[in-house]
């Protein structure tokens, strides 16, 4: 699994160019991988994903939370635009590679409305995802102050007054709310027929 713990397509990346052996390695061995990201410079990398996907397992994960720019420029003004991350999607499939999305995080109050997430799902599947895997934002102690500090400045004073009671006390949002979420976004992937990340995996049988 690359790109978990930390993205293995960040800036450093474009000059460091460390993931073109690191795929070789992976096709020469025939070894399953994943990877995740929340960059479109793995675009440049497709041909590689593409050889590697003809002799193993290979699934491609783009991380993507919102549509929505604004939410975008105020948590993740680092990462590739929503669009650009859809597109990088859309050419993996295109050369052949099994490639989802990691909706995450799904920042409460600011990107969980039935309607924006259906849109997210529905541009999902537009792009060709195979899978989506919907994921709740957490926050450690850490990462919560500047959240906060972000929400601020960028929500309505009402929103960042919610986020602030929800968050102030715990990691994450009670787990009739994740679920409540996760269900809504899995019933909307099914309606395009993506299954569960997990039924996707199961159905892999080994390429030899």
């Amino acid at each position: 699994m690359l790109g978990t713990s930390t993205d293995c397509y960040q800036r450093a990346e474009g000059r460091y160019r460390l993931m073109p052996a690191i795929l070789r390695a992976l096709t020469d061995h025939r070894v399953p991988f994943t990877t995740t990201t929340k960059s479109a410079l793995l675009r440049r990398d497709t041909d590689l994903y593409a050889e590697a996907a003809r002799v193993t397992d290979v699934l491609v994960m783009t991380s993507l939370g919102s549509l929505d720019e604004r939410v975008w420029h105020a948590f993740e003004p680092a990462a590739s635009p929503p669009r650009a991350r859809l597109d990088t999607i859309r050419a993996l499939r295109e050369a052949g590679v099994p490639a989802g999305v990691l909706i995450a995080p799904v920042i409460p109050h600011a990107a969980d409305r039935p309607e924006a997430l259906d849109a997210l799902v529905d541009a999902c599947a537009e792009a060709g995802a195979v899978t989506v895997f919907p994921d709740v934002m957490r926050l450690s102690p850490g990462a919560r102050t500047w959240f906060l500090t972000q929400t601020a400045r960028a929500l309505p004073p009402h929103l960042h007054r919610r986020l602030a009671a929800d968050f102030a006390t715990r990691p994450s949002m009670p787990q009739q709310y994740i679920r409540q979420v996760t269900d809504h976004i899995h019933t909307r992937a099914a309606h395009h027929g993506m299954p569960r990340w997990q039924d996707y995996l199961s159905s892999l049988r080994p390429l030899t």
